[in-house]
C-alpha cells in the first residue's frame, strides 16, 4: 500500500504486482504506476480496483488542472505587482503570492501553500508556451556557501518561491492579449487533458489492445510549424493484456524506434590545434605501422587524450582499448564521450568523431564518404596496410589524396 509519491525515483526491481485503489486522472500517471512492476524483466500484473465514483473523482481532478484565462491573468497580475527587477532586464517574480485578497481566496494565502504555488507555476508555464514570457534558469543556493543551516534553509525557501522571467510581449497584462494568445494554448492543453482521461477510462474496460491505447496517447503527429517537435512514432508492445488474452494473441514486442540525436543541430567545434591539422578538411587519416611495438598502446592512449582535449566526442574503437580509453576520459575535467560499437552517422550526434580501425579489416566506404556527416570532422586511425575499399590490389595510404599523417609524424606534430 503506497501513495503515488512512492513511484517517484523508486527503482524496486522485484515488484510482482501493482494494485491501484483509485483511478489515475491521466493515462500517463497510470503508465507510470504500472511501470513500478516487473522492472527486473520478469512477469508482473497490474490490478485496478475502482467504482464509478472513482471515475468521477478522476475526471474532476483532470478538469481542475486547467486554469481559466481570467484566473490566470489575475494570478499573473499579482505576481508581477510583487516582482523584483534585475539588472539585466529580467524580473524575479514570487510564486507564493495568492491570486487575490478576496475572501474566497483565503485558503490560497501563506508561503507554505503548495497548491497555490503549483497554480502560479502552471500560470507561468502557460504564459511561456504562449510567448508572453520566457522562464529563465537560476542556480540554486549551495549549502557550502552558508555558515548556518537556518540561513541556508531560508535561502532555499526563497529560491523555491521565486522564478526568473523575461518579458517577450509588452502587452502581457492586457486581457485581450490573453484571450488571443493564451486562450488557444490553454484550450489545446485542456484538449490533451480530456484525451488523457478518456484514454484512461477506455483502458479500464478496453475493447482493443492496451498497447494501442498507449500508442495513441504518446504518438505525436508532424506539424510543420517552427518550434514544434517532429513526428514521434510509438512502437506497440504487449505482454498479455486482457483483450489479447481473450483473442488468444500471443505477447509481442514491437520494433524499438531510434531517437533522433539531440546534437544534430548544434555547432561543431574542435580545438585550435586540431583545426590547424585539418586545414579546412573534415577528414584526417592517421596510419600506424604496428600495435605490437613496445609502448605503442601507451602512445595511442596519449594521442586519444589529446583528441579528447580537442573536443572529440564520438568514439568507435576496438573493445580491448575501451577500458584504457575510459580511463583517459576520466582524467579530463567534465570529459565525456559517446561510445559506439560501429559507425552509424544517421544515429550519432553530429560532433567530432574518432575512429580506431582495427588491422586486417576492410575499411567501410562510409568512413571516408563526404556525404557521411559532412559537418563533423572525422579522425581515423588505421593500419598502413589497409587496402583501398574500392580496389584490394592497392593500399589506402598510396591513393588517399586528403589530409593524412603517419602515426609517428602525427605524434611529433602534437608533441606526444
Amino acid at each position: 500500500m503506497a501513495t503515488s509519491a512512492f513511484g517517484l525515483g523508486i527503482d524496486q526491481a522485484d515488484v510482482r504486482a501493482v494494485i491501484h485503489v483509485c483511478v489515475p486522472e491521466t493515462i500517463d500517471r497510470f503508465y507510470q504506476e504500472v511501470g513500478r512492476g516487473g522492472r527486473d524483466g520478469r512477469a508482473s500484473i497490474s490490478l485496478m480496483l475502482y467504482t464509478e465514483t472513482d471515475i468521477k473523482i478522476a475526471r474532476g481532478i483532470n478538469e481542475n488542472s486547467a486554469i481559466t484565462v481570467e484566473r490566470g491573468l489575475q494570478r499573473w497580475q499579482n505576481m508581477f505587482a510583487n516582482k523584483t527587477p534585475l539588472s539585466d532586464g529580467r524580473f524575479r517574480v514570487p510564486t507564493d503570492t495568492p491570486p487575490s485578497l478576496l475572501p474566497e481566496d483565503i485558503d490560497m494565502r501563506g508561503t507554505q501553500n503548495k497548491a497555490n504555488r503549483a497554480w502560479n507555476i502552471r500560470t507561468l508555464t502557460l504564459m511561456n508556451r504562449a510567448g508572453l514570457i520566457e522562464i529563465d534558469f537560476e542556480e540554486p543556493p549551495l549549502k557550502k556557501s552558508f555558515e548556518l543551516e537556518e540561513i541556508y534553509n531560508q535561502a532555499w525557501e526563497n529560491y523555491r518561491n521565486h522564478k526568473i522571467i523575461s518579458i517577450r510581449n509588452q502587452s502581457h497584462l492586457d486581457k485581450v492579449t490573453w484571450e488571443f494568445q493564451v486562450e488557444p494554448i490553454r484550450l489545446q492543453r485542456q484538449s490533451w487533458s480530456y484525451k488523457n482521461i478518456n484514454l484512461m477510462i477506455e483502458a479500464l474496460k478496453a475493447k482493443r489492445c492496451i498497447s494501442k491505447i498507449f500508442q495513441e496517447a504518446y504518438t505525436i503527429s508532424f506539424q510543420g510549424t517552427e518550434g514544434i517537435r517532429n513526428k514521434v512514432t510509438v512502437s506497440r508492445t504487449c505482454g498479455g493484456c486482457p483483450v489479447c488474452r481473450e483473442k488468444r494473441v500471443k505477447p509481442f514486442a514491437g520494433i524499438m524506434p531510434e531517437p533522433s540525436p539531440v546534437l544534430h543541430n548544434k555547432g561543431v567545434f574542435v580545438g585550435e590545434e586540431l583545426e590547424r591539422l585539418l586545414w579546412g578538411e573534415n577528414l584526417l587519416l592517421i596510419f600506424y605501422d604496428s600495435l605490437e611495438e613496445k609502448g605503442k598502446k601507451r602512445q595511442i592512449n596519449r594521442v586519444f587524450r589529446w583528441l579528447l582535449e580537442q573536443n572529440i566526442k564520438n568514439v568507435i574503437a576496438p573493445d580491448q582499448f575501451r577500458e584504457h580509453f575510459i580511463k583517459e576520459v576520466n582524467l579530463i575535467q567534465n570529459g565525456f564521450i559517446f561510445w559506439w560499437s560501429n559507425y552509424q552517422p544517421l544515429k550519432m550526434p553530429c560532433v567530432a568523431t574518432f575512429i580506431f580501425h582495427s588491422p586486417g579489416e576492410k575499411l567501410p566506404l562510409s568512413y571516408i564518404s563526404k556525404n557521411s556527416m559532412p559537418q563533423a570532422p572525422r579522425i581515423i586511425l588505421l593500419s598502413i596496410d589497409t587496402p583501398d575499399p574500392n580496389r584490394n590490389d592497392r593500399k589506402m595510404i598510396d591513393v588517399f589524396s586528403g589530409r593524412h599523417f603517419k602515426f609517428d609524424s602525427f605524434c611529433t606534430e602534437i608533441g606526444v
